[in-house]
């Protein structure tokens, strides 16, 4: 109305389709859901929602829609090995080495769209920036788990 262009005398409707599910919050620095009536998975998508916490839409967009640069930047984040060079630096209690990698491979999921390893990567850094050693080593075994199921889709797909 501000711009005058609707024409108050006439109705156009409009069908929207596929309402984003989740959309990333800065303040919050994850994915949050959308709370809108029109906001619900598509069926065909909700089994994928119980094993499959990657977003490839989102991670696509990121990268204007490039499928064969997202594709490469997604085979190259299976090969990448920040998560085994985190892990040998945890293992050594080296908590600054694995908070730079594990920082670094967060980094990388966020833009790749990976949102359920980047999820459970920013809980384990969280804990580590406030030196809550013993939480981490409870909580690395479920980063870990988190990593090698993203791996395995990523490699299937």
């Amino acid at each position: 109305k501000m711009l005058n262009v609707i024409d108050d005398k006439k109705l156009s409707f409009v069908w929207v389709l596929n309402f984003p599910l989740l959309e990333y919050s800065k303040e919050d620095k994850r994915f949050v859901a959308i709370h809108h009536p029109f906001t619900a998975p598509l069926d065909e998508d909700i089994e994928l929602l119980k094993t499959n916490t990657i977003d490839y839409d989102g991670g696509l967009v990121r990268f204007m829609n490039n499928m064969s640069l997202y594709e490469g930047l997604l085979k190259q984040f299976v090969k990448d090995m920040e998560f085994e060079m985190a892990k040998i630096a945890y293992k050594h209690r080296d908590f600054k080495t694995m908070f730079s990698k594990l920082k670094y491979l967060s980094e990388g999921c966020l833009k790749l769209g990976i949102i359920g390893l980047n999820e459970k990567l920013e809980n384990i850094l969280e804990l580590a920036k406030y030196e809550k050693y013993d939480e981490v080593d409870k909580y690395f075994e479920i980063v870990e788990q988190e990593y090698n199921h993203t791996i395995e889709i990523l490699k299937k797909a």
